[in-house]
């Protein structure tokens, strides 16, 4: 949990990311969220951004949040 609380510390400025990783930051310290919690939202989120459509494509996004999942391996 650590390896992802400091890639998303990282990313929390960015602004494509940072409401992403600001969210995920406070379900960990201030929600006290688990591991296996944190990759079933990151699936259900990731669900739910592939089902967008907008005129931009949220690949982006997607991509940052299966990086998230790879910070909890």
């Amino acid at each position: 949990m650590e390896k992802l609380k400091e890639f998303l510390k990282l990313h929390e400025k960015n602004r494509v990311y940072g409401f992403i990783a600001w969210l995920a930051l406070h379900w960990i310290e201030e929600e006290g969220m688990t591991p296996e919690e944190m990759k079933k939202e990151i699936e259900i989120t990731i669900e739910i951004y592939q089902t967008l459509t907008f005129d931009q494509p949220v690949w982006r996004e997607i991509n940052f949040l299966k990086d998230m999942r790879k910070q909890l391996d």
